[in-house]
């Protein structure tokens, strides 16, 4: 008995022990799990942070236009590192692949455990991708499109005029350095600016403009210009007074002298080997028109001062040679290159179609305003420059305007796809 007594608290003894033992693998077991818990959710707190930060990066060099390579990575750099400011992650790079077709963003972060430490597991390993297709054509209109390839003017500004195109794009397709340039107190607003080359005074545009940027074709390269008949006037000169006019063949040109007010019935006009010029003060009504410009000694000059409003044959128009929507149209295989057409505000002009003139720079100038009222007015031209202290209005409203919507779509994104 006194063994069995004595036998009976040892194994009491025996049996605290094993409970305890038992409640501290316990403890260990619940206090590991808790610890895998708790560095989980941080973990994933920290993935969902560096996941939107990639998606963001993917999506803003996505968002830029046809331009080089190397500025959507920067681009996409430049949010990475905004989007992650004040993290543990701010110190990351991330590996990005950019083109033309999309962008690539990647980044790992070994997140560094708490508790888990105890179970000697000292990083939690995150990773984080997307993928941004950016050749999405929803990137809006090009509305003014310089086609030199060389100038050292594809687009100026100068004076205190302003150029605004809040719905279109501008772009340049000239390579030089300084293709976009501005001085003086103007000021150029669009959806953007986009040039092959560089920008000299980019804080003359809102917003700044894009550079590298891929050239724009010329969407009416295959555009031909109707056949041109016997003259149905030669050198004609209006002088004041009331005149009506007929589509035909103009050979010498056509001047609106001051105080001439002149309406155009509807159809294709050719101002053939001469200069088509709306002097100060005259007017020049015409709805549905299209002046075709053709020879060697062709030319445009619309002088401030007077009402002028021109409107492109719409949509359903029969009887144009296929130059619906167009208002001015250059035959480039006719005409002298390095021309330079003039438009100058003042009066009240209102133009409503495309200017097509290929090979001829546009001046814009005077005092007043260009279309201010008008819903469609877009240009495709050698390049432009704009001088004085007026202001011109682009505007990509085809559709308010009832005519073809012809003008090329911005091909920029973003759609993420990864």
């Amino acid at each position: 008995m006194k063994f069995v007594a004595g036998l009976i608290p040892a194994c009491r003894r025996s049996e605290a022990g094993s409970v305890t033992i038992i409640f501290g693998m316990t403890s260990m077991v619940a206090f590991g799990a808790i610890g895998l818990a708790l560095d989980y959710n941080r973990a994933l707190s920290m993935k969902k942070k560096l996941q939107i930060a990639v998606d963001q990066s993917a999506i803003a060099g996505a968002s830029l236009p046809a331009t080089a390579n190397q500025n959507r990575i920067n681009m996409a750099q430049r949010f990475f590192g905004t989007n992650l400011t004040g993290t543990a992650l701010s110190t990351l790079t991330p590996s990005i692949a950019a083109s033309n077709a999309g962008v690539t963003v990647t980044a790992t972060y070994a997140y560094p455990t708490v508790l888990m430490k105890l179970w000697r597991v000292d990083t939690l390993d995150l990773r984080a991708r997307s993928v941004a297709r950016s050749q999405v054509q929803n990137g809006g209109v090009a509305c003014l499109i310089a086609l030199n390839p060389t100038s050292d003017n594809g687009l100026h500004l100068q004076g205190v005029n302003k150029l605004t195109s809040n719905d279109c794009w501008a772009w340049v397709n000239s390579t030089h350095p300084y293709s976009i340039n501005a001085v003086g107190a103007s000021l150029g607003k669009a959806q953007g600016f986009c040039t092959a080359g560089g920008v000299l005074g980019a804080e003359h545009f809102l917003p700044s403009p894009y550079t590298q940027c891929d050239p724009i074709p010329d969407p009416f390269a295959d555009k031909v210009a109707p056949a041109d008949g016997a003259c149905t006037e030669t050198n004609m000169s209006l002088k004041k007074g009331p005149h009506t006019l007929n589509p035909g063949t103009y050979c010498g040109g056509l001047v609106l002298k001051p105080q001439a007010e002149v309406t155009f019935n509807p159809g294709v006009y050719i101002i053939k080997n001469g200069m088509f010029e709306v002097q100060g003060q005259s007017t020049a009504v015409g709805n549905g028109v299209v002046m075709v410009f053709k020879g060697a000694n062709a030319e445009l000059i619309v002088r401030g001062g007077g009402s002028v409003s021109f409107k492109a044959p719409g949509t359903a128009a029969t009887n144009v040679a296929g130059l619906n929507g167009f208002v001015f149209f250059q035959d480039k295989t006719t005409t002298q290159a390095g021309r330079t057409t003039i438009i100058q505000g003042g009066g009240d002009v209102k133009i409503e179609g495309i200017l097509y003139l290929p090979t001829w720079r546009v001046d814009i100038g005077g005092n007043g305003d260009v279309n201010q009222m008008s819903q469609y007015f877009t240009m495709v031209a050698d390049s432009f420059y704009m001088e004085g202290n007026g202001k011109l209005y682009l505007t990509s409203d085809a559709g308010g305007a009832g005519l073809p919507d012809l003008m090329p779509r911005i091909k920029n994104g973003p759609q993420l796809i990864e």
